[in-house]
C-alpha cells in the first residue's frame, strides 16, 4: 500500500483529524484490505462511532455514486454484424480442425478432429478419450497430433491445420524449440506436418471450431476410438 504524506495546516485540523488521520486510515484499511469486499455482497456494520461512523459514511457516499451513475443515460454500442464467410480453398486442399477437452472428475480427456474437402463436406471425423495430461496444451497439443495421424490414415496430402488453441499454433509456427512443458509434443507435430505435400497452420476462434470440440467432449461417452467416413455422429449434426 503506497504511503502519501500530507501537511496538516495545508489541510486543516478537522481533516488532518479525521478523514485523513487515524479514523480514515483504520476505516480505508479495514474496509478494502481486510474486509475486501466483492460486487454484490452486503455489509454488516454493528456499530457506529469513530473509524466506524466514517465508514458508514463512506458507504452511504458510494452508494449515492453508484446510484448517480446507474441513472446516467448512455448509448448502446453499435452493433457489429459480420458477414457470414464459407471456407474455400484451392482444390484438393482438406482442413484439417482438431480440439481437445477435459474431464477432471474421470481423470480423462477427449479428442475430436473433423476433416472437410474443399466444398466444405465431411470426408471423415473421429472422437478418442485418452488418459488426462498435465496441462490444458498438452491435451491440444496431442489432439494436433492425432488429427495429423488420421489425416495421414485417410490419406490427405495438402492440409490446412485448424484449432482455436492460440498458443499452440504460435509454437508450431515458430522455428524454435519450445521449452514449455508441452515442447515435446509440438516437436512432434512439427514433425508429421512437415511430411505432407503442403501445409498451412491456421488459428480459429472457438465459434469456428464448434464441430471438433463437440466431438471431443462427446468422447466421455465411449472408451473406445470412433470413427466416421463422410459422416459425424447424430450427436453433432446440430453443430454441424
Amino acid at each position: 500500500m503506497s504511503v502519501t504524506m500530507f501537511h496538516v495546516f495545508d489541510m486543516g485540523l478537522n481533516l488532518s483529524t479525521y478523514k485523513y488521520g487515524m479514523p480514515g486510515l483504520t476505516a480505508y484499511v479495514g474496509f478494502y484490505e481486510i474486509c475486501s469486499p466483492k460486487r454484490g455482497e452486503n455489509v454488516f456494520i454493528s456499530a457506529a462511532s469513530g473509524a466506524v461512523a466514517l465508514l458508514s459514511q463512506v458507504l452511504k457516499q458510494a452508494k449515492e455514486r453508484l446510484l448517480e451513475f446507474s441513472q446516467q443515460p448512455y448509448p448502446a454500442p453499435p452493433s457489429t454484424v459480420r458477414p457470414a464467410t464459407c471456407w474455400r480453398p484451392d482444390k484438393s486442399w482438406f482442413k484439417v480442425n482438431f480440439d481437445g477437452a477435459l474431464f477432471c472428475q474421470e481423470h480423462r480427456a477427449g479428442i475430436g478432429v473433423v476433416i472437410r474437402n474443399e466444398e466444405g463436406a465431411v470426408i471423415a471425423s473421429l472422437s478418442q478419450k485418452i488418459y488426462m495430461p498435465s496441462t490444458v496444451l498438452e491435451v491440444e497439443t496431442m489432439a494436433a497430433r492425432r488429427a495429423l495421424e488420421f489425416a495421414m490414415e485417410i490419406g490427405v496430402h495438402k492440409v490446412i491445420l485448424e484449432g482455436d488453441c492460440e498458443i499452440l499454433i504460435k509454437a508450431l509456427q515458430s522455428n524454435s524449440h519450445s521449452l514449455a512443458q508441452f515442447g515435446h509434443l509440438a516437436e512432434d507435430v512439427k514433425y508429421l506436418v512437415s511430411k505432407f505435400q503442403t501445409y498451412n497452420l491456421s488459428y480459429v476462434r472457438g465459434q469456428c471450431n464448434v464441430v471438433a470440440h463437440t466431438l471431443a467432449k462427446i468422447a466421455i461417452l465411449n472408451p473406445y476410438l470412433l470413427v466416421w467416413m463422410e459422416d459425424v455422429p447424430p450427436d453433432v449434426l446440430s453443430v454441424l
